[in-house]
């Protein structure tokens, strides 16, 4: 299995493991042998959806997320990282963090980590 092989197996396993949500959307795109597309969607009985999309290029052994999009929302609040280049005043720039109404630096996460992040932040699984 090539990097990106691997990447979208282990996405797609880690939220298979997410019982308590529907997957709404899950679609991989292997364009090229060095180029993937992720995009998800979940959704929970109480309102709460995730939305997850990312652009990957292979470059050697190593993955480079070309754009990336972490979305969860729910009425605990929202939570997102994204690399959308609307936030220039932030050391990360484009790489940021959005907790309900604040925007701080951040590094994009490993998507796994996200996973967790909003396991523990919305209690919802």
């Amino acid at each position: 299995m090539t990097p990106l092989e691997i990447h979208l197996h282990r996405i797609r396993l880690a939220v298979e493991q997410i019982s308590t949500a529907t997957i709404e959307i899950y679609l991989e795109q292997l364009l090229l042998s060095s180029r993937a597309n992720l995009r998800f969607r979940l959704g929970w009985p109480s309102g709460a959806v995730m939305e997850v999309s990312e652009a990957l290029s292979l470059a050697g052994d190593s993955l480079e997320w070309l754009s990336y999009r972490y979305h969860f929302q729910s009425e605990a609040g929202t939570l997102r990282y994204d690399n959308a280049p609307h936030h220039p005043h932030l050391p990360t720039h484009p790489e940021h963090k959005h907790r309900n109404a604040e925007v701080i630096e951040s590094w994009r996460p490993d998507l796994v980590d996200f996973l967790q992040e909003v396991r523990y932040f919305s209690t919802l699984w």
